[in-house]
């Protein structure tokens, strides 16, 4: 069975490179490349989604050969909400899956469970921050 609940490959790039980000211990740029290679990203699609979450104020870029990418503030104070948000955009509460003409959505049997479960998805990320995520990943980064 697929998972049920999916996340776009621009937020999953998003939150994989931040959480990156975070196990870099002192604050240097990480290489696009080095990123791309590890996560085994688009170097083009880590690009476009790295300029968004700049614009965004979570991660600040440089170029150049010592440039690449860090986040712009503490893994503390970036929740996985920011990081969905700056790339996904607002998110709009839909409770039904089909056209609204079809069903208004006011007593549909599936759609207050997906509102219900997609308010908790929220909660959770809104909650859970870069430094929380860190916990249960360990990886061995090289900024560079």
């Amino acid at each position: 069975m697929n998972n049920i609940i999916q996340i776009s490959e621009a937020a999953s790039i998003a939150i994989h490179t931040c959480l990156w980000l975070a196990h870099v211990k002192d604050d240097s740029y990480s290489s696009a490349p080095v990123i791309c290679s590890q996560l085994h990203f688009s170097k083009a699609h880590f690009a476009k989604v790295m300029q968004v979450l700049d614009r965004h104020g979570l991660v600040e870029t440089m170029r150049g050969p010592k440039g690449g990418v860090r986040l712009a503030r503490k893994a503390t104070e970036i929740s996985v909400l920011d990081v969905y948000k700056a790339v996904e955009g607002p998110s709009k509460r839909q409770g039904c899956l089909l056209l609204p003409q079809a069903c208004p959505g006011k007593c549909c049997a599936i759609g207050k469970n997906l509102l219900q479960i997609g308010d908790m998805v929220k909660d959770l990320f809104a909650k859970t921050t870069l430094a929380d995520l860190k916990k249960n990943v360990e990886w061995k980064i090289s900024a560079n």
